[in-house]
């Protein structure tokens, strides 16, 4: 994947897959684990992410919820296309970013 055509692709493999629960994956260095579990209205997915380095874990974490509220309106009917880069910057990346290095303590 790569978010700027400057920058170096960050490579991953799948390391995980267990049909419909759970896919861990790599992403660079880190792990990416997404996983379904049921609830009483349909289900819940969990995002967690295991960095080697913490210094950007409130900018992933800011990163990752845009990409979640982009995928919760493209399931609800929505045609809206990914927040990446520059786009980001206007989708309020900055502010969550700050939220989240409080909330971390980073």
């Amino acid at each position: 994947m790569r978010e700027n055509p400057d920058h170096e692709p960050v490579t991953g493999d799948v390391v995980g897959v267990d049909p419909p629960h759970e896919l861990v994956h790599r992403w660079g260095d880190d792990v990416v684990r997404w996983r379904l579990s049921p609830t009483d209205t349909g289900c819940r997915l969990t995002l967690e992410q295991t960095m080697r380095e913490r210094d950007h874990a409130a900018m992933n974490a800011a990163g990752w919820q845009l990409c979640l509220d982009v995928l919760d309106d493209v399931v609800n009917g929505v045609d809206r296309p990914r927040v990446v880069g520059q786009d980001a910057a206007a989708h309020g990346w900055e502010v969550l970013r700050d939220k989240y290095s409080d909330a971390l303590g980073v």
